[in-house]
């Protein structure tokens, strides 16, 4: 394996903790011993950190007397010659923090690297009966389990103010990102939370692809930049419906022919569109697939967050999970995946005629807030939002049967907000 170290970084921190033992405490949460490239640092850490966390002095003279013992380092000149070298390399030593997070980085490329060097090797002895698709899920839960194991941290209440002040002080806020539904997004408090799941249910025919297509459209226009995850319906049909609705004509206008004022605004719109929405046509999406491709997605474009639908489409299950168990998990990744990566997500899924979800009650369990799209009957224009969950504002529906929030288009391609 190629060396991905700095043995000199790691002298210099073991250096510090010996000269001034409550540097032992200024280290990140998840720093291991096994994070040193050089065994012997990974020994010699043991030993400062028993003795520290047992309350007695520690320095080089106490650890020396340690390795004298076990003759551990006698092939370095002895136990004091080499402890000293530690303190010296020390005394260069500007940023103990930054340091100790470079060995953390640096180990952690060693095992990514090590995850590479182990996939290339599975490429080469793949089987007849294994696909590439089962090697891209084996890596991508690799990749995740790196990155999991290394995601947490413990912050003192100062560093959690000095933070919020920070925030509050540049006048951003917690970012978002407005559905340009002026209902909904009062009832989001804003919009579209950063590190928020949202859901939207209804039965058929309700209206949840045009809402996410709404949405989405509104997104697209206001620079929010974001992944389509066309699960149902192909990415062509629901983009149809944003064209439409910015030229102004029927959605069956490109099913029955589109005349040549048509393919003109088309053109038009091809030349001024800005990309701020990315489509996925994914009929046969399964969870492997998925965990793979929107981690991908968020780092090699910069989404600020997705739209899912629908999700009882997430196919993939394993053997010996029903259902229910399989999409609880679904929508509790969803969830996860939405903190992690500080982006907001929005998933529809069907409800049956009893006001249950189809799969199980996971979605209502995952997300931060879940709304159910309603109308007097399939055929209606009007319709309203009741609100079924929320974890951070009050309970507010959007609009209601006698007061309805939301209005389709004439042209049957989008809602928007009916002035009460």
């Amino acid at each position: 394996m190629e060396k991905i170290s700095n043995v000199e970084a790691e002298q210099a921190l073991l250096g510090a903790m010996l000269t001034k033992n409550e540097t032992f405490y200024l280290l990140p949460a998840d720093f291991e011993e096994g994070q040193f490239y050089e065994p012997l640092h990974s020994a010699i850490f043991i030993q400062i950190r028993n003795c520290i966390n047992a309350g007695e002095k520690c320095d080089l003279f106490v650890i020396a007397r340690y390795f004298d013992k076990e003759n551990k380092l006698d092939a370095l000149g002895g136990a004091k010659l080499y402890l000293t070298k530690l303190v010296q390399a020390a005394f260069s030593m500007t940023n103990f923090s930054a340091v100790a997070k470079q060995i953390i980085d640096l180990s952690e490329r060693r095992v990514l690297l090590s995850i590479c060097h182990q996939a290339i090797e599975k490429m080469q002895n793949l089987s007849d009966e294994q696909t590439s698709g089962e090697l891209a899920a084996w890596l991508g839960a690799s990749v995740e389990k790196l990155s999991t194991a290394s995601r947490f941290n413990i912050t003192t209440e100062k560093q959690v103010t000095e933070k919020l002040l920070a925030m509050l002080q540049s006048g951003k806020g917690i970012e978002r990102s407005q559905t340009g539904i002026v209902g909904l997004d009062a009832a989001m408090d804003g919009g579209l939370y950063a590190g928020k799941l949202y859901g939207i249910v209804g039965r058929k025919k309700m209206g949840k692809t045009m809402l996410a297509g709404t949405i989405s459209h509104n997104l697209q226009k206001t620079g929010h930049k974001h992944l389509y995850l066309a699960l149902e319906m192909g990415s062509i049909e629901i983009h149809q419906r944003s064209i439409a609705r910015e030229i102004g004509c029927k959605e069956a206008a490109f099913r029955l022919g589109a005349s040549t004022r048509i393919l003109e605004q088309i053109a038009e719109y091809v030349r001024t569109a800005e990309n701020h929405r990315l489509y996925l046509d994914a009929p046969c999406l399964s969870f492997d697939d998925l965990r793979h491709i929107l981690p991908q997605y968020i780092r090699k474009h910069k989404i600020k967050g997705f739209i899912l639908d629908c999700w009882q489409l997430v196919g993939g299950k394993d053997r010996g999970k029903s259902t229910a168990e399989h999409l609880d998990e679904v929508a509790q990744w969803l969830a996860e995946c939405c903190k992690k990566h500080q982006i907001w997500g929005l998933v529809t899924a069907q409800e049956n005629q009893d006001e249950n979800t189809r799969g199980g009650e996971g979605i209502r369990l995952a997300c931060d807030q879940i709304y159910r799209i309603c109308k007097r009957d399939e055929s209606c224009t009007e319709a309203w939002l009741e609100m079924m969950e929320t974890r951070y504002t009050r309970w507010q529906d959007v609009g209601s049967e006698n007061s309805p929030s939301l209005l389709m288009s004439e042209n049957g391609t989008h809602y928007h907000t009916i002035s009460n």
